[in-house]
């Protein structure tokens, strides 16, 4: 039988913390395109192509890892919830 040596509230202390980096990057992304779509308007040529191509490649990841942030988050409290009943 397998011991359960972790408790309920170490649980949900690091599914919070999952759920503020998960917030800050949300914001962070937020902000960032905000900056960039400003200065698009007076960008032109390849260079700015390209870095636009390398942003949204990176702009995705960031995205996934917004979203798999929340995810490990829940999964956290419901392990928690899951370990309280037991």
């Amino acid at each position: 039988m397998t011991t359960i040596k972790v408790t309920p509230e170490q649980l949900l202390s690091v599914s919070r913390q999952f759920e503020a980096a998960q917030s800050q990057v949300f914001q962070m992304n937020s902000i960032l395109k905000q900056h960039l779509f400003e200065i698009e308007r007076q960008w032109d040529g390849s260079t700015k192509e390209k870095f636009y191509y390398d942003f949204t490649v990176a702009q995705k990841v960031m995205d996934n890892f917004v979203s798999l942030s929340l995810s490990i988050a829940k999964e956290l409290q419901a392990h928690a919830e899951k370990f309280r009943l037991c």
